[in-house]
């Protein structure tokens, strides 16, 4: 490693340091590739080349060179601590290692049509069934890797967190909003396991982190926690959607659908759930979406330089739940959320931003907030299309067990 960093209660690279120390009596002392001084730490890891050379090939989509330089560090960690694969220096390897995996996977085009039925099994993922759907069985082991990665970050990282929780604030503080990303992206493995339950309970995990660590009086904004949002409700919706597990045929267009493609990918058995469970998932998909454009607003008034979003109905996410909201129409309840979308997004349609530097950035969250609100109008017809999916998942599955079920054909030779 290149970079010291010594907190107190780490291993230590001695493998070559007595070398290092002893006198030479021919030539200069040897050169060695660790200092006698180096600490091993989840911050060495951290700030270390091998580590920014990873994320340089990640943010480029190199994956596969992104991968190889983490495994090779991974390899050359494991070693100097004696094999210990819960010592914090791996964390952020681990970390990585998962994501670039579980970004991979993303961009296939195996993950986007197969369906969600295989994956970690660890994290309550199904077997693959190369007739009946699922992703091929090498994005399978894929995501279980990914997710055995994740995990054991997350591991050590709860650890690290509860030791500097009062000894170092600041350093507490980093170690919170990064375990709070690997719950994030726990929660995008799990969804694209079709897991939407446990998916929820990640984002929200990070969620409650990245409010308590990151928000304040005086930066009470944050694109990341919009980010988890929007994966909150997107999760719900499909949950709701899952839970319907039988409809009739849709027919109607769904190009303006930006969920199509996530249902596709997402599909899998239906788990049946009572209409107002499915109404209760539904009504807070769209509590989240509202949240989310709450969120995308305030940071666009914070580049304009104005004091907060105005919005006529309730600010707070909690007052959506009343007596009334549930015992109503389900199209009435998304009907008042798309209301109160809309005049955040009236509220801010006229701003400018203050720097010409954060032109293009206000642009996108505009953008943003256009199709979420699209999102939102659709959340009905979204959870039809993706019922549709599933059922039509379900026959092929049924057909495919039919052949399996077939005697094998006899051969007939015809003499004439």
């Amino acid at each position: 490693l290149s970079d010291n960093n010594p907190p107190a209660d780490t291993a230590t690279a001695t493998a070559t340091a007595s070398a290092s120390a002893a006198p030479q009596n021919d030539g200069p002392p040897l050169k060695l590739t660790l200092s006698t001084r180096t600490l091993l730490t989840y911050q060495s890891s951290k700030t270390s080349s091998h580590y920014q050379r990873a994320k340089s090939h990640l943010n480029d989509g190199n994956f596969e060179e992104c991968l190889t330089v983490i495994a090779e560090e991974m390899q050359r960690l494991e070693v100097l601590t004696n094999g210990d694969e819960f010592h914090e220096c791996l964390a952020p390897f681990q970390y990585l290692y998962g994501t670039t995996l579980l970004y991979e996977v993303e961009e296939s085009d195996a993950m986007m049509v197969g369906g969600a039925g295989a994956g970690a099994g660890a994290a309550g993922g199904q077997e693959v069934d190369e007739d009946g759907g699922g992703v091929p069985e090498e994005q399978a082991e894929d995501l279980q890797i990914a997710w055995e990665n994740l995990e054991s970050a997350r591991s050590i990282l709860v650890k690290l967190a509860c030791k500097s929780c009062d000894d170092n604030p600041n350093e507490n503080k980093e170690l919170q909003l990064d375990l709070a990303q690997i719950h994030h992206r726990l929660g995008d493995l799990q969804k694209a396991n079709g897991n939407y339950a446990d998916a929820i309970h990640d984002y929200r995990d990070c969620l409650r982190l990245r409010t308590q660590y990151q928000v304040t009086p005086v930066s009470p904004y944050h694109r990341t926690i919009a980010d988890v949002q929007y994966c909150i409700g997107t999760a719900c919706l499909l949950l709701a959607a899952e839970g319907e597990g039988s409809g009739s045929p849709n027919t109607a267009e769904d190009d303006n659908l930006d969920l199509k493609a996530t249902m596709m990918a997402c599909a899998s058995d239906a788990k049946k759930l009572t209409k107002e469970e499915i109404e209760s998932w539904r009504r807070t998909s769209c509590e989240m979406y509202l949240d989310c454009g709450r969120t995308l607003g305030g940071l666009i008034c914070q580049l304009c330089g104005v004091d907060k979003v105005v919005e006529t109905a309730s600010t707070n996410s909690a007052t959506h739940a009343n007596a009334d909201a549930a015992n109503a129409d389900a199209a009435t309840a998304d009907g008042t959320h798309s209301a109160k979308f809309s005049q955040i997004r009236s509220s801010i349609a006229s701003l400018h931003p203050k720097s010409t530097e954060n032109v293009d950035t206000v642009s996108d969250l505009k953008e943003l907030l256009d199709e979420i609100q699209e999102t939102l109008d659709a959340s009905t017809e979204s959870i039809r299309v993706l019922q549709d999916v599933t059922l039509l998942k379900k026959e092929a599955e049924a057909m495919a067990e039919q052949e399996d079920r077939k005697p094998a054909a006899v051969g007939v030779t015809t003499v004439g």
